[in-house]
């Protein structure tokens, strides 16, 4: 058999943006789970989340948390017309992302075991998401899931109406009147009673509940007040509780400590702090807002200031390690510039040496441009002119220049020229490798037989071997 067709009562869960960044904000700060009942009303198949309340653990873990089921009651027992609570919301870690856990499916599945449509969402810090689910059929499903700021016609209203009971009604304000009285007719029961206490008395003396009527003579029921207060993250709610006229506001204080683990908080309305010997009779049906305690502010205020006044020590701190720095940099500074007017002078005098050398090689460039061009006119004196015929045999021994050579004294003309020519070579060469160099970085203009010549390429060697062959002849 294929798998049937769940049509949940719920399609889509929306939750308001400000609740829904606190809860985020306390999923930041810690590493363990958390998780809260959520309170709101169902409309055409959207189940809208209007109020937070955190669970009061009994266990509590980084991947997994559960709750006591006393508060879970008394929120129940004090919702206002209107408001019934939805379900729940949780965080999970990054491992486990969005999805819900076979224990989740265990809560949820007993959770819808009250016959009313419930929501649940599951959400995440690292990264921000979240998912939304109900129950339908005995199966969980996948709705759909908003982060949205509620509309005018979302947004829920109270209303108090002076009846011959003071009831609460907190509805989304595009309900319609005729709905409200139906509602009235539903749940008008509940509020009612609620006015009754379990507090018997008998002549003006309370008597044990336990005592059979016939034994009473006199008997009145001690009727209880409603007190409002906005325990919730929306002060704009307010959750009713009742209590006997003459319990004072430090009593209902210990109890919403008690149940909702507020610390150190006094009631206020518009702005005023009320004093907490106040009967609750005396109240006249205000609402009431919990808010940081007088002496718990000043001492904010005092540790704020503390704290304010530390970072300035440490700013100023700060600065004079900068103003050292600052200090030690501008000596540098101005030991940078001392070597700076070191080294231009020294540049400077540099450069005039290279001018003095420049002038010199310029000089002696000149000189071998002249010693160059007397040996080429001598070589072609030597190729134009004729040999002198040999002397007699044994007699060459005897002219000046043959004992020489014997002797190993002096050389031969020709000798005396191709040394010339070696070394008018290397000249060159130095004078290529050297000067060229120096007078592009000196930004002058180059010689004008700065070009390499091909001297080397001379037909010197081959005259000088060709003189030797005639010579050998």
């Amino acid at each position: 058999m294929g798998r049937r067709n769940l049509i949940p009562e719920i399609v889509k869960v929306c939750i308001d943006r400000d609740l829904f960044n606190r809860a985020l904000k306390r999923g930041f700060d810690t590493e363990n789970e958390v998780a809260y009942f959520t309170v709101g009303f169902i409309k055409d198949r959207v189940a809208y989340i209007c109020d937070l309340f955190e669970f009061d653990y009994q266990e509590q873990s980084g991947a997994h948390v559960k709750s006591d089921y006393v508060k879970k009651s008394i929120i129940g027992s004090s919702l206002p017309i209107g408001l019934d609570l939805i379900g729940n919301m949780h965080k999970h870690p990054r491992s486990i992302g969005t999805s819900y856990s076979s224990i989740d499916e265990e809560n949820w599945l007993e959770y819808s075991t009250r016959g009313k449509p419930c929501a649940f969402i599951i959400y995440t810090t690292d990264p921000v998401a979240l998912s939304g689910y109900t129950v339908s059929n005995g199966e969980i499903v996948k709705i759909g899931c908003e982060v949205k700021e509620f509309s005018r016609e979302e947004k829920p209203r109270a209303l108090s109406f002076t009846l011959p009971v003071n009831v609460n009604i907190c509805c989304s304000g595009d309900t319609k009147l005729f709905e409200i009285v139906s509602r009235f007719r539903d749940q008008i029961s509940r509020n009612t009673l609620n006015y009754i206490s379990p507090k018997f008395t008998s002549k003006g003396v309370e008597i044990e509940g336990s005592l059979l009527l016939k034994d009473v003579a006199d008997l009145k029921i001690e009727p209880l007040y409603p007190v409002d207060i906005a325990v919730g993250m929306n002060s704009s709610i307010a959750y009713r509780f009742y209590f006997t006229g003459d319990t004072k506001l430090r009593e209902i204080q210990e109890r919403i400590v008690e149940i909702y683990g507020f610390d150190d908080f006094e009631f206020y309305h518009n702005g005023k702090a009320i004093h907490e010997d106040t009967p609750i009779k005396e109240l006249n049906d205000r609402v009431l807002i919990p808010g940081k305690s007088e002496v718990k502010k000043l001492k904010a205020k005092i540790e704020e200031i503390a704290s304010n006044f530390e970072q300035v020590n440490l700013g100023l701190k700060e600065l004079e390690q900068i103003k050292s720095g600052i200090s030690v940099l501008s000596r540098r500074v101005e030991e940078n510039e001392e070597q700076i007017e070191e080294i231009k002078k020294r540049t400077e005098i540099m450069g005039v040496k290279l001018d003095q050398i420049s002038r010199k090689l310029e000089g002696l460039l000149k000189g071998l441009d002249v010693h160059e061009v007397s040996v080429r006119k001598f070589e072609r004196r030597l190729k134009g002119g004729k040999p002198k015929p040999k002397g007699k045999a044994g007699k060459e021994e005897t002219t000046p220049e043959g004992r020489r050579r014997k002797k190993g004294r002096g050389e031969t003309k020709l000798e005396k020229v191709g040394r010339l020519s070696k070394a008018l070579a290397a000249l060159q060469q130095f004078r290529i490798r050297t000067f060229l160099p120096i007078s592009s970085r000196l930004g002058g203009r180059p010689h004008k037989d700065a070009a390499p010549k091909k001297f080397g390429d001379s037909k010197l060697p081959q005259n000088k071997a060709a003189t030797e062959k005639k010579g050998e002849g």
